[in-house]
């Protein structure tokens, strides 16, 4: 089987797994959101911050490392890296530990100590499958990495369910995946059946250093330009409102992060195979976007139109006030599912300098815009300017990328031409739909046809009915106006997954 096929199959099974992982996930926001206020969720996500902050400096770009090196010592550096990571993340763990209760001072919430220790030995326990990981990866052996992570996507949603319905309040959010992880790790482990020994191999730590250092610096940039909005934004407005942004962040990167995921997990493992070929790195680059934005647009723009419905839906009236952010920060996902990828190209040319540079830039403007307009236009505003100051900097830095490639931003922007025409005119009809048919028409025809009031079911069923209508409308469109232009994603997916392909034909081609 060749590399691209490898890839290829790798892309569906995760595809597979991201499926079930956000259907249970919807399934668990859904509970959870009733069950808990956006307090409990911003408190989680307070203390998450000061642990991501820290986190940057233990085994970031760790996993790149070990999937690009090509010498045959190849055994000694993945123990070499295995205790880099392991006195790395001792130390930011004891580092975070220590700043915690200064950190829980500042909102004067000792539930922030008891989330951190569980964040914490969570954290550390995770960062313990980057070795096994980065083996599978090496190996395109992405069938046994889904296997793994399969049953845990469904039993981990399951678990703060029943954490929640018992009671557990805001820990419901973060005490199941602690019970859960360490036999995930454990089954890394077995799966690659690698063994470490006592030698630090301290020798080889400046080797891995001397890799990592930019994406260190890189990933610290990022994680201000990630999160340095939500703590400008608790600063001025409280944790309340931070559990509503992050709500809205979350949902409205439902889909495009996930995909984001696969991609740069494939892209990351595949893409060092041809280090010495750019015009085969290009072409597999530009595949995966085509394909990426044919299935990711139409969701994502259909979730922003329709988001009031699903926000009743899945967490009810309290949370409301996160329809307007969960719009804007949708553009901002539109984007992001087709440019964030772009870091696996620089990584694999080592080029991550590049990324380095642009966020150098970007962060001082994005903590700017935050401060500014968290202060002067509250959350609205800031969803608003950061927006923005993304989609600039993601097409600037995908123009560095394509540069990279041998090729440039025209080429790259071409390939989201088709997505772009067709979801563009589903929108219409789907707007239409929801304007002649609006939830409290549909709501009091339910009400009056069984005579019970059941706002929250009806909101699912109005959710789901205009979800059906307009993919319905997409796959009409489709056939009507771009039959012929799509046979290139029907190739793509034809030597990917026959059984897939079959059903791609049968519904946009037959």
């Amino acid at each position: 089987m060749s590399i691209g096929e490898k890839a290829s199959q790798g892309f569906f099974s995760f595809l597979t797994r991201n499926i079930i992982s956000r259907f249970m996930g919807l399934i668990s926001l859904f509970i959870l959101a009733r069950k808990l206020s956006p307090y409990d969720f911003g408190l989680v996500s307070f203390t998450d911050i000061l642990l991501m902050f820290i986190a940057v400096f233990g085994s970031t770009g760790l996993n790149q490392f070990l999937i690009a090196y090509k010498k045959d010592d190849i055994n000694e550096i993945l123990k070499a890296s295995f205790w880099f990571n392991i006195i790395l993340s001792l130390g930011i763990i004891i580092l975070f530990f220590a700043l915690t209760p200064f950190w829980a001072a500042s909102k004067h919430d000792d539930r922030i100590i008891n989330l951190a220790f569980i964040s914490g030995i969570t954290f550390f326990i995770g960062q313990m499958q980057v070795v096994p990981q980065s083996i599978l990866s090496r190996n395109l052996d992405f069938k046994t990495t889904v296997k793994i992570q399969n049953p845990f996507i469904i039993i981990i949603p399951i678990a703060k369910i029943i954490a929640a319905l018992m009671g557990l309040g805001v820990y419901s959010l973060t005490i199941p995946t602690l019970m859960f992880i360490p036999i995930q790790t454990y089954l890394y482990y077995r799966a690659v059946g690698w063994k470490f020994d006592w030698n630090l191999y301290t020798h080889r730590w400046k080797e891995i250093y001397h890799y990592t250092k930019h994406l260190i610096g890189n990933s610290l940039l990022t994680r201000i330009m990630e999160d340095g909005d939500k703590f400008i934004l608790t600063s001025f407005l409280g944790i309340k409102y931070l559990g509503i942004y992050n709500m809205a962040y979350q949902l409205s990167s439902f889909v495009g992060l996930n995909f984001v995921s696969i991609s740069q997990t494939v892209l990351a493992s595949v893409l060092p195979k041809y280090t010495e070929d750019l015009p085969k790195m290009k072409e597999h680059f530009l595949s995966f976007t085509k394909v990426l934005s044919f299935f990711t647009f139409p969701v994502i723009i259909l979730m922003a139109i329709f988001a009031k419905p699903i926000i009743l839906a899945t967490n009810g009236e309290k949370w409301l006030e996160v329809v307007i952010p969960f719009q804007i920060l949708s553009i901002y996902a539109l984007v992001r599912s087709i440019t964030s990828s772009r870091g696996s190209v620089l990584n694999a040319l080592h080029l991550n300098k590049i990324s380095f540079k642009l966020n150098l830039i970007y962060t001082p403007l994005h903590v700017l815009f935050s401060v500014f307009f968290s202060y002067y236009t509250g959350i609205i505003g800031l969803s608003i300017s950061v927006v923005f100051l993304r989609i600039v900097f993601g097409f600037i830095g995908m123009k560095e990328t394509m540069n990279a490639l041998g090729g440039n931003l025209k080429e790259f922007l071409l390939t989201l031409v088709l997505p772009l025409k067709i979801i563009s005119l589903t929108c219409i009809p789907s707007i239409l739909l929801m304007y002649i048919l609006p939830f409290e028409i549909f709501d009091d025809f339910i009400n009056q046809l069984i005579g019970l009031h059941f706002e929250k079911g009806n909101a699912i069923i109005y959710a789901t009915l205009l979800f059906m209508c307009s993919f319905v409308f997409y796959i009409l469109i489709v056939r009507i106006l771009f039959k012929k232009d799509i046979n290139e994603i029907y190739l793509f997916l034809e030597r990917s997954n026959k059984k897939i392909s079959v059903i791609f034909k049968k519904i946009f081609k037959n």
